[in-house]
């Protein structure tokens, strides 16, 4: 197999349509590129449609974790490339005690790849079937159980008829919490 050596470009900014991925919503605002300006809109549209909580006035609140924004740039066939934004909270910065109650509701059993290998073998040796099926935003229809406060990546801001900068009072489970995997785990027992 041949190597290929990732091409660096340091002191100038290689700009492809198909292969650009801007880093975070700084660099969507300096590009201007509409495809990632509507993903990002799309994005945050998509996460208010679940209802995931209350936008609130960040002012009033203590202890609200950070954001980012997740950007790819996918190709589908018959579509084309296009931008994909998705929005995920900063759960590194969760603290025991003040966003979930143990160590306990963190764990997720998921099994390992070598029992998934037996159920796949012993499914086709026996001429059974298989099916599978995913689950778009799985973690946004569980229950936290608490509200975590979340503020929006940097750069990106929503504000209250008064001016105030908002952020989401989040009572349902979203990708980047520790505890999510945990809730959706109950959520479907």
């Amino acid at each position: 197999h041949k190597l290929i050596t990732p091409k660096i470009f340091v002191s100038q900014t290689v700009f492809d349509a198909h292969s650009y991925v801007p880093h975070d919503y700084y660099d969507v605002l300096k590009i201007r590129d509409k495809r990632w300006l509507d993903a990002v809109e799309t994005c945050i549209e998509e996460l208010l449609k679940h209802e995931p909580g209350d936008l609130v006035k960040l002012k009033d609140i203590e202890g609200a974790i950070s954001s980012r924004f997740v950007m790819q740039n996918k190709f589908k066939p018959g579509i084309g490339h296009y931008a994909f934004v998705r929005w995920t909270p900063r759960g590194f910065e969760e603290i025991l005690g003040v966003h979930y109650d143990s160590i306990d509701d963190l764990f997720a059993g998921t099994p390992a790849l070598s029992t998934l290998r037996f159920i796949v073998n012993k499914t086709l040796v026996s001429g059974g079937e298989s099916f599978h099926f995913d689950f778009k935003r799985a973690f946004i229809n569980s229950d936290l159980g608490r509200t975590i406060y979340v503020k929006f990546p940097p750069g990106y801001k929503m504000f209250d008829e008064d001016g105030d900068e908002l952020c989401l009072a989040l009572n349902k489970s979203a990708e980047g919490l520790k505890q999510s995997g945990h809730n959706w785990l109950r959520k479907i027992e």
